[in-house]
């Protein structure tokens, strides 16, 4: 049996990482070991919470202060994306270092597919790790989790990648399962039916959605369905504008590339096969997500700057290249998953079909840092 991702690693080896950075002992752990807790957690809070996830991670950050209450997506996130450069300055380097083995081990077994040897790679990262917690924090701290570390890889060359073998699902639909008990009595007749309704809507709605349909439901909810209705894999979102706010350096792009009236609307955002994507405009008004920022089909990562169509009703996005450079928060040359970035690069006008995935933003005082979702991070 292979081990379980959610359990083991992020409730599991993450949590209690972090309980015991946290405890009077590990004082020497930290930059300023007399500060406190608090202090310490707050130091951490004025990063971690001015980031702005992408919509495809269920959670936005919150506060250190309720680390105890935290789920197990958001261990996730925490110990991919965010704790790296949130910890940087405020924990000692060399436990920085200690961290970033998890981290990148666990991005590797995240992704579509793991390779042999990159499953090889993995396994010495966590048996690094385990020897290193050891030495950091004692046998007495050497908990079970721990040791099942080692064999996360066994498990791996078997049943594949984390995603496909982790609790999230089950967990997931026992929340759903909850959300349809509204009644105290009759209950599981009450959840059967509701269930049953539920999986029959995808054929009632291939078959009943007609455009009647849809204007009825319009109706009676005040809100254009319509405007989500579009044939394909993408879907415009919201209502097209005639001009946009746009730099002289993007007009001039697009005078180049297209006569005027080829440019019929500007949206704000875009559903392309289940993803949200928004210009950087609308992600600036948003106060907890930035969907702007995309990895395009040949690796590239970009910022979306506006969304149009042209009069043949096709959609083009209007974008500008981040361009990168390796992170120097550890001195992990194989710290693959989280970039810094460099400077802005050349604008370019994409097609959607372009798009291959969404990327994290991370903004703080040590920097900006970009990072990919691993292919297992797409919702649970």
């Amino acid at each position: 049996m292979p081990v379980d991702y959610m359990h083991n690693l992020l409730l599991g080896v993450v949590k209690s990482y972090f309980e015991n950075l946290f405890m009077e002992k590990c004082k020497k752990f930290w930059v300023d070991e007399d500060a406190t807790p608090e202090d310490l957690q707050k130091a951490i809070d004025e990063r971690l919470l001015i980031i702005k996830p992408p919509t495809c991670i269920n959670r936005t950050p919150r506060t250190m202060k309720d680390w105890a209450n935290w789920k197990a997506n958001e261990w996730r996130t925490f110990e991919l994306f965010y704790a790296l450069p949130c910890l940087t300055g405020i924990l000692k380097k060399e436990y920085v270092e200690h961290l970033a083995l998890l981290s990148v081990g666990s991005c590797i077994l995240l992704q579509k597919s793991v390779s042999e040897s990159d499953a090889h790679y993995v396994h010495r990262l966590f048996q690094i790790f385990c020897v290193k917690y050891q030495k950091y924090f004692g046998e007495d701290f050497m908990y079970y989790n721990i040791h099942l570390l080692i064999h996360v890889i066994p498990g791996v060359l078997r049943w594949g990648p984390l995603f496909t073998h982790n609790a999230f699902m089950f967990e997931s639909h026992n929340r759903n399962l909850l959300q349809l008990k509204k009644n105290p009595h009759r209950v599981v007749e009450e959840v059967s039916k509701r269930y049953v309704i539920l999986q029959a809507l995808p054929k009632m709605l291939d078959r009943f959605a007609t455009e009647s349909t849809l204007n009825y439901c319009e109706y009676i909810l005040d809100q254009s369905l319509a405007r989500f209705m579009v044939p394909g894999s993408w879907a415009l979102q919201g209502v097209g504008t005639i001009e946009d706010k746009l730099t002289d350096d993007e007009t001039t792009l697009l005078v180049n590339h297209y006569h005027p009236l080829e440019i019929c609307l500007y949206y704000q955002r875009i559903l392309y096969k289940g993803k949200r994507i928004t210009t950087s405009q609308y992600a600036a008004k948003r106060k907890k997500n930035d969907d702007s920022v995309i990895c395009l089909n040949g690796e590239e990562i970009v910022e979306v700057r506006a969304i149009f169509t042209l009069a043949d009703q096709t959609v083009r996005l209007l974008t500008r290249q981040l361009l990168m450079k390796d992170c120097d928060i550890v001195s992990n040359p194989h710290l693959r998953h989280l970039s810094e970035l460099a400077r802005y690069g050349d604008l370019k006008i994409i097609k959607p079909q372009e798009i291959s995935g969404q990327c994290i933003f991370i903004k703080t005082v040590t920097g900006t840092f970009l990072s990919k979702m691993p292919y297992g991070c797409y919702g649970d």
